[in-house]
């Protein structure tokens, strides 16, 4: 009887844990990835935006009108969505029009975007799947006149990159004092001609304390009673009054009273990425552009977790982003600003066969008590964050600048992404700034850094013209004082004023 007994002791509770492998095991093989994806039918106001860079409007600069019909997922995952049909290319210098044309029309495709300044082309192409489309990329590529070829990716793009409220609101503002603003305000006078760019959720263009410079662009598409929520209304409007809020504001921006172009970031295809930048840096000759958003969560989780495809996937959309970048930078000086995202501490299930690697799953995350098939890193890599944070080519590098988030007590905030991707921290925690038409209110996130970041670097454009763009990054970064440690990384913080000295040792006779 007391053999009997024992046995039962150990089969039962192996007989649980044995159950409870296999039936997560089970879901592993056949239960599909669960993934929240927006619905795309309701977002009509960012496919009427496409209308912007019609072929009516500009021969030599336009690109595809499409609707939420256009938008097709691939058979590899879900969640990797791209437009039907549709790659971009970037020719060589050489390549004429009509070199490209014939290319075009000898893959079986023809062109239906195209955008001079850039030497970008989009191909629409007849009834291909996504492999026969990644093949006449690749096939495409061979031709000595094209540098680079990849489909037109479809970006879900979290408005926020995931910012979080977990700091409690506080009112002392510490990041004026932190930051060193105050001593940029002898420079009230160059203010109002300061031009900032911001890719993001348009800004709130009834909204009293910001000079929204291209209103009339996109305000006859922006439904106000139906985009004015917390999706829609809040993210651009507050990131926009970091940057610019005027003087007269609850909350004042680094440059009061400056000029902010507002382009829309939500839910786009690459090409729209593309014509956006195009248009600030060569047609507005903007400098400085903010761009507080990222890829959906999966992708820089994947991707720090080790998943090949996830990797490939960035690195393609980098090195694409990069040869378009490099036909800017011969001719244009600017500084692009982006947010590190805040995808540090997220955890992932491992799925199977699927582009991207790792999923939530619905019954497995309810299951899986003891997190045994919980994947996790110690961060999330920054360099994954979004489109150009894993740029390689130096030159495109001293274009950009990675900003990471930091709290009063100089300590790098648990949420934001790291790793050596990272060029600079500021402040990110509790930041009071402009939302709606005329409200304020306090949010967290390295949303709320990178647009300090990006009007320090217009503030410096701003003050010396002929400064190029290698050397307002040199001047915002190796200016701080202060350092904050996170990961074994140590990250310069952020000091206006000393970045202002930097660049000229005549700053007060400028200010004059």
């Amino acid at each position: 009887m007391k053999k009997i007994k024992k046995v039962v002791f150990i089969l039962i509770p192996s007989a649980i844990i044995l159950i409870y492998f296999l039936s997560c095991s089970i879901l592993y093989f056949f239960e599909p990835p669960y993934y929240n994806a927006p619905d795309l039918s309701l977002s009509g106001f960012s496919f009427d935006l496409y209308s912007k860079y019609s072929a009516s409007k500009n021969k030599n600069f336009f690109i595809k009108q499409i609707t939420y019909t256009d938008i097709v997922k691939a058979e590899t995952d879900s969640r990797l969505k791209y437009i039907d049909d549709t790659a971009i290319i970037i020719a060589d210098d050489s390549a004429s029009y009509e070199d490209v044309k014939l290319i075009a029309e000898n893959n079986g495709a023809e062109i239906c975007g195209y955008i001079a300044d850039a030497d970008f082309y989009q191909f629409y192409f007849y009834d291909l799947n996504y492999n026969e489309l990644l093949n006449k990329c690749s096939k495409i590529e061979e031709s000595s006149y094209i540098t680079a070829a990849i489909p037109d990716y479809f970006e879900e793009t979290p408005n926020s990159i995931n910012d979080t409220n977990e700091y409690m609101p506080t009112i002392d503002n510490y990041y004026y004092d932190m930051a060193n603003i105050y001593s940029t305000r002898k420079y009230s006078d160059i203010f109002p001609t300061v031009n900032i760019g911001m890719i993001d959720v348009p800004v709130n263009y009834l909204n009293n304390n910001l000079n929204i410079a291209n209103k009339n662009e996109y305000s006859e598409y922006y439904d106000l009673n139906k985009y004015e929520s917390a999706e829609y209304g809040f993210h651009g409007t507050h990131v926009a009054g970091i940057m610019a809020a005027s003087k007269e504001s609850e909350s004042p921006g680094v440059c009061p009273g400056a000029n902010i172009y507002s382009y829309n970031g939500i839910n786009n295809s690459l090409s729209y990425w593309i014509a956006s930048l195009t248009d600030m840096i060569t047609r507005r000759e903007i400098k400085a552009i903010n761009i507080s958003m990222g890829y959906n969560g999966f992708i820089p989780i994947s991707a720090t977790l080790n998943c090949k495809n996830t990797r490939e996937y960035i690195d393609n959309e980098n090195a694409f982003f990069s040869a378009f970048l490099n036909k800017l930078a011969s001719n244009y000086e600017f500084i692009i600003c982006l947010a590190a995202g805040n995808n540090s501490g997220d955890a992932l299930y491992k799925t199977r066969n699927t582009f991207f690697g790792y999923g939530e799953k619905e019954l497995l995350n309810k299951l899986d008590f003891f997190n045994v098939f919980s994947s996790k890193s110690e961060y999330c890599d920054a360099e994954y964050s979004f489109i150009l944070s894993a740029v390689k080519d130096k030159n495109i590098r001293d274009h950009i600048i990675i900003v990471g988030s930091c709290g009063g007590n100089y300590e790098y905030t648990s949420f934001s992404n790291a790793g050596k991707a990272v060029d600079i921290a500021a402040p990110g925690e509790n930041i009071y700034s402009t939302v709606g038409a005329d409200s304020y209110e306090y949010s967290s996130g390295t949303s709320m850094a990178a647009p300090f970041v990006t009007a320090t670097a217009a503030l410096l454009f701003s003050i010396d013209d002929d400064i190029t763009s290698e050397e307002v990054k040199n001047a915002i970064i190796l200016s701080a004082t202060d350092t904050v440690s996170a990961y074994g990384f140590d990250y310069p913080v952020l000091n206006i004023g000393n970045a202002v000295h930097y660049i000229t040792d005549n700053a007060q006779q400028i200010a004059s």
